[in-house]
């Protein structure tokens, strides 16, 4: 009997310690909940019903905002009683009405589920184009396409890409249903809302092309439900054909800076990190950590395409963490195709930046239970193209462009000078007074950027090309 009720009153002690529903309201540390998909609008969360990952709650006394797990469970730490919670809604859910709209704590008890309603709409979108590896002459690559359906659910939709034609192409994945020279087309049918997918087109580049060389992409995806939005329903992408590989490296786009009236609508930047197995072993698992800053509105994180199946959690303090399991990633020289991998994700920027704001961003890739290999850092700086002072007298601001052995800039003054290439890694650097020689730089597009000699960026995005000696 003395068993019995020790065991009753043990098991009291830890209802009364993890229950909060066993406090009063004065003394609720903390709200949990879900936030998942209502697809029926009943306020409550039905089988079938998906959770959603990565979605910000944000307390109101609080600055730190939360992030619902894989599972959709957020766990709220409150500084006071009377405490506020919101969903801070990312711009994929434009088509979605959050309920409830905020959370009195003191009003209710210390759980709360939000629910996304979709509206009845039908929105379609082209989520994201990426190549991997990078195309080289005489090398096989390959170009992911992302979609998505952020609408109510559509029917009869296709999705079509297509490729330059000068590529050679080997196979695709999934299997496309149509195949008209180099456009490819898939039957998706039915996309519910969320819904998303990816298609992979493999190809060989030939090696007549010469590095620099330019190559075009385009998708589209279109349904019999009409679309609300057409304008995303189409993608193109443009690369430029390299003459070698980094095994591990980072770029963005737009590489370069931005000025302050792009700034102002709240830009979004892509993010595309690159590995490579080089060493004599296959590799099974890679984790990839990457820290976003605080220039970020971090709401607006996206995966938008991967090489291979990739997970991803996104935690408070901007770190996301990138996983690609069981790949089995071989070695280069035992495929060299196949040792390549890639991760792209874009996220949006703030509006209230300011005149040289600096946005410095690089990845941690670990391969197995190695260490960390760092990519390079990319930079984006903020700056007013008005303060540059241009010569009147001149038709363009660089010339010739594009350009073989020098380039003149239409400008007054003795200024430093840094030139980018697509990836933002920095090829060249000096002081100039208008004239750059850039005979041991080689073919393609590329940033300039000049800064006084207080160290100011002066300029926004000034590019060129150049082309073959």
């Amino acid at each position: 009997m003395g068993k019995v009720v020790i065991i009753l009153i043990s098991a009291f002690l830890f209802f009364q310690k993890n229950s909060v529903f066993s406090q009063p309201k004065e003394a609720y540390p903390y709200v949990v909940g879900i936030c998942y998909v209502d697809l029926n609008a009943n306020g409550l969360m039905d089988s079938g019903e998906p959770p959603l990952k990565n979605i910000f709650v944000q307390p109101g006394h609080c600055h730190d905002p939360l992030i619902t797990c894989v599972n959709g469970y957020y766990y709220a730490h409150l500084c006071s009683t009377d405490d506020t919670l919101e969903v801070l809604k990312p711009d994929w859910a434009v088509h979605y009405t959050v309920s409830p709209s905020y959370h009195y704590v003191w009003q209710d008890s210390g759980y709360v589920n939000f629910g996304f309603i979709p509206d009845a709409v039908s929105d379609i979108q082209i989520k994201g184009i990426s190549t991997g590896p990078v195309a080289i002459a005489g090398k096989e690559s390959s170009l992911h396409v992302s979609y998505r359906n952020i609408g109510d659910t559509v029917t009869n939709t296709n999705l079509s890409v297509t490729i330059d034609s000068r590529l050679i192409f080997i196979s695709a994945s999934p299997a496309p249903s149509q195949i008209n020279s180099n456009t490819f087309t898939w039957n998706l049918d039915t996309l519910t809302p969320l819904e998303s997918g990816i298609v992979h087109i493999r190809y060989s580049v030939p090696s007549s092309l010469n590095s620099g060389t330019l190559l075009f992409y385009d998708a589209s995806i279109n349904s019999g439900s009409g679309d609300i939005n057409p304008s995303d329903n189409n993608l193109s992408f443009s690369e430029q054909l390299m003459d070698s590989i980094t095994p591990i490296t980072k770029e963005v786009l737009p590489a370069g800076s931005l000025s302050l009236a792009e700034v102002q609508s709240s830009p979004v930047l892509k993010y595309t990190i690159r590995f490579q197995n080089t060493d004599t072993v296959t590799i099974a698992n890679i984790r990839v950590t990457d820290s976003l800053s605080a220039y970020f509105m971090r709401q607006n994180f996206e995966l938008l395409t991967a090489s291979h199946l990739c997970q991803y959690q996104l935690d408070p303090s901007g770190l996301v963490t990138f996983t690609l399991s069981d790949i089995m990633l071989p070695d280069s020289e035992a495929d060299e195709y196949g040792s390549y991998g890639h991760i792209s994700y874009s996220v949006s920027l703030r509006n209230d930046l300011f005149v040289n704001d600096s946005i410095l961003n690089r990845a941690d890739v670990f391969y197995d239970f190695n260490e960390a290999l760092a990519t390079n850092t990319t930079v984006t700086i903020i700056d007013d193209p008005t303060s540059i002072e241009i010569k009147t007298d001149a038709k363009n601001l660089i010339f010739p462009n594009p350009a073989t052995d020098n380039i003149n800039l239409n400008i007054s003054g003795y200024y430093f000078f840094e030139i980018f290439d697509v990836t933002g890694a920095q090829i060249k650097s000096g002081h100039t007074s208008g004239k750059i020689q850039i005979s041991d730089v080689s073919p393609g597009l590329y940033l300039i950027k000049l800064s006084d000699e207080k160290g100011s960026f002066i300029n926004s995005s000034l590019k060129f090309y150049k082309t073959s000696n």
